[in-house]
């Protein structure tokens, strides 16, 4: 007998095991469904998905990552997909449905290659070759952007916001995102352009209608003022943004004992307590302070000494809001209430309490020279502002990478498809199992234009075909031809102004290539949870006849 005959335990007995073809096969079903859950939301005509959460709130979307991100996924091909939707997110913040909708197809396509008998290891050589090809070509078809052509930069977000709203609202949107990014935009010590999101904050406030969004060049303070008492104007405001809580210090942490023989001790211990509280608003006269922000608590004394200097506060002011209201008004953090000076503030024309909708919200208007802004968003109904919110985001994402990179690409299916033949073109060079590996990523990046044919309602066959038709020209336009969905014909998509970001497109292609790679390589799995989230795997659904 030989040794790998002999009987070991070597796991637990409850444990489930698939290797071989059934382990990649019911890996490559699970990213599929994946995939074909997320395609009906993609392109201009996508439907929306209602997710309810498990407290039963409803959130209606047609973002990518939304949607992956409120699925509580149990399969651990699918977490591994939630982590490719967060990590697109947060290295493009645009791209997310494009990079699912790829992985699906391109573990689909490999499905059909294991079916023939070609070895893992074949088909992902193959993949990595095919991916180098891709990236030389993007990076050949990319045009050059000149950051201060805001036409480019508007058609950059028209083509972003995917035509969720009107056409008048969604140019409206498209000039305050771009104002906003060239308001904040920045240079390194190289000299090189960059844009930091966090000095852009987006609010939704419900009420209203779209076109009463707006761009604030300073600050909007979701926050009320602290006390009835205060002003609700200051004008020439010099304000103070305040980390430490305005209260008497902590001294408990250190389980101290006070020991108090004769009543007037603790008159005197209390009156000590209001001496520093009053030292403190005294500081804050003293330096000018009319408004105060900040970040922790203020006890009521401390409230009641500000009322009487005619400071205007507000307390427990959010993180993100508060650092960018700090960059807007040019001030600097204050860390210790008795050690910061003039120089330490910062300076806007008006500062104000305003109601907007039902809400009461605190507007800072007119700054010297804002490094951050605020856009504020209004929506008839909760849920269409915070899509709104959603959107601009992703808006705001691909005007940053065009402005860092300074490089766009053909939307519409155009650069896909034209990836496409010059890959299987270059295949020729190659031969044996992985040329049939390299066609196959080839016809993968097709499902891009299929998917905005589909969902446009348009016949897949004919439409693909033309498209196809229209590269194969090979003249100085073609490479941009794609589907104009605005009038459902093939159009130059430069020329039309449907462009897409450079760097969430090349970060897809790479994180769906590696991450199609990475389930390719499993080819064993040892399931030891107490509620399996396999299942017999189904056969994936057969690819569209389109030849």
């Amino acid at each position: 007998m030989s040794l790998s005959e002999r009987p070991m335990k070597l796991l637990e007995s409850e444990f489930k095991r698939m290797n071989k073809e059934d382990a990649l096969h019911t890996n490559i079903v699970a990213a599929s469904l994946m995939a074909e859950l997320i395609r009906t939301s993609f392109g201009p005509f996508g439907l929306d998905k209602m997710i309810i959460d498990p407290l039963g709130d409803i959130i209606i979307t047609n973002d990518g990552s939304t949607i992956v991100k409120n699925f509580d996924v149990k399969h651990p091909v699918a977490r591994i997909l939630d982590n490719l939707v967060r990590s697109q997110d947060y290295e493009a913040g645009d791209g997310t449905k494009t990079a699912v909708i790829l992985t699906g197809e391109l573990l689909k396509q490999a499905f059909h290659l294991l079916e023939n008998k070609i070895h893992p290891n074949d088909i992902i050589s193959g993949y990595e070759i095919a991916l180098k090809w891709a990236n030389e070509l993007l990076d050949q078809n990319a045009i050059k952007v000149d950051i201060n052509d805001k036409q480019i930069l508007r058609n950059l977000v028209l083509t972003a916001l995917n035509s969720k709203f009107q056409v008048d609202n969604e140019e409206y949107l498209a000039d305050l995102v771009v104002d906003a990014v060239m308001t904040v935009l920045e240079k390194d010590h190289k000299g090189d352009h960059f844009v930091n999101l966090k000095n852009i904050f987006v609010l939704a406030i419900k009420g209203g209608n779209i076109r009463d969004s707006r761009l604030v060049r300073g600050m909007v303070i979701d926050k009320e003022i602290l006390s009835g008492l205060m002003p609700k104007r200051i004008e020439n405001a010099k304000i103070a943004m305040i980390e430490p809580s305005l209260e008497h210090k902590k001294v408990h942490e250190f389980k101290p004992k006070i020991s108090i023989i004769r009543p007037d001790q603790m008159k005197i211990f209390r009156n000590e307590d209001l001496n520093i509280l009053k030292k403190f608003i005294n500081k804050m006269k003293e330096t000018g302070v009319n408004v105060a922000f900040f970040r922790r608590d203020i006890s009521e004394k401390a409230q009641s000494f500000l009322n009487q200097a005619g400071i205007i506060a507000a307390r427990f002011v959010y993180r993100d809001q508060f650092y960018a209201t700090q960059k807007a008004i040019g001030a600097n953090l204050i860390t210790k209430l008795d050690d910061y000076s003039e120089k330490d503030l910062g300076y806007a024309k008006l500062v104000e309490e305003r109601k907007v909708g039902k809400k009461k919200v605190i507007f800072i208007e007119d700054c010297k020279n804002p490094k951050a802004v605020c856009i504020l968003l209004r929506a008839g109904i909760k849920n269409v502002g915070y899509e709104l919110e959603r959107r601009i985001m992703d808006a705001l994402s691909v005007v940053k990478n065009a402005v860092e990179e300074k490089k766009i690409l053909a939307g519409g299916g155009a650069i896909e498809i034209e990836l496409s033949r010059k890959i299987k073109f270059k295949s020729n060079t190659m031969h044996g199992k992985k040329q049939l590996a390299i066609n196959a990523f080839a016809d993968s990046l097709e499902i891009i234009p299929k998917t905005l044919i589909e969902t446009a309602g348009l016949d897949i066959i004919d439409m693909l075909a033309n498209l196809r038709a229209a590269h194969n020209l090979q003249n100085d336009d073609s490479r941009f031809i794609g589907l104009n969905t605005n009038t459902f014909s093939l159009d130059n998509m430069i020329k039309a102004g449907i462009i897409d970001s450079y760097r969430a497109k090349y970060h897809a292609i790479n994180a769906a290539s590696e991450v199609a790679k990475l389930i390719l390589r499993i080819d064993d799995i040892i399931d030891q949870a107490e509620e399996s989230a396999y299942a017999p795997p189904p056969k994936p659904r057969e690819p569209i006849e389109d030849d």
